[in-house]
């Protein structure tokens, strides 16, 4: 007999009411696969990683999550470098000096609350990733940053799959 998804996910639950590990998280599961998910087993995962940037913001989702205690993780925070020219986004970078689209683009998420995973192998890139802590972006430019959302995905999106327990 083939596991399900709500098989497994039940099976990973009762391991953790065991205590057997802390936590079970899921990926790129939408509101709907979420729903599905606590129907079929009565429990929600501690987190959701799905892609995530100001030019992708799932705001239903987001909401959805937050609302239910599920932290937001987000992947693909630089957008791939798609938007590293991007006047307002430069702009915002500018203000703040020895900082980069990049780490504006970082900073926006962990501003948020969502914990976010930059993907590089480059050392000199992984060390500016790093380098976050000594700066806030204001008000007027998480808004700025806010107003960006053109659901732009860079990756594949299965958020949006039919849900099959």
């Amino acid at each position: 007999m083939p596991v399900t998804c709500c098989h497994f996910y039940w099976l990973m639950s009762n391991h953790h009411i065991k205590m057997e590990f802390s936590s079970i998280g899921v990926s790129n599961f939408g509101v709907h696969h979420l729903e599905g998910l606590q129907k079929a087993t009565g429990v929600l995962p501690t987190v959701n990683q799905f892609e995530l940037s100001p030019y992708l913001q799932r705001c239903e989702l987001v909401a959805y999550c937050q609302s239910k205690g599920i932290a937001v993780e987000g992947y693909c925070p630089l957008i791939r470098r798609q938007k590293f020219e991007d006047p307002p986004l430069v702009a915002i970078a500018a203000k703040y000096p020895g900082k980069s689209t990049a780490q504006v683009l970082l900073l926006w998420a962990l501003q948020h609350g969502y914990i976010t995973i930059p993907k590089s192998a480059n050392k000199e890139r992984i060390a500016a990733n790093i380098d976050l802590f000594n700066f806030n972006l204001s008000k007027e430019d998480m808004e700025t940053l806010d107003s960006l959302d053109e659901n732009l995905k860079v990756s594949w999106d299965p958020t949006t799959s039919p849900w099959s327990p």
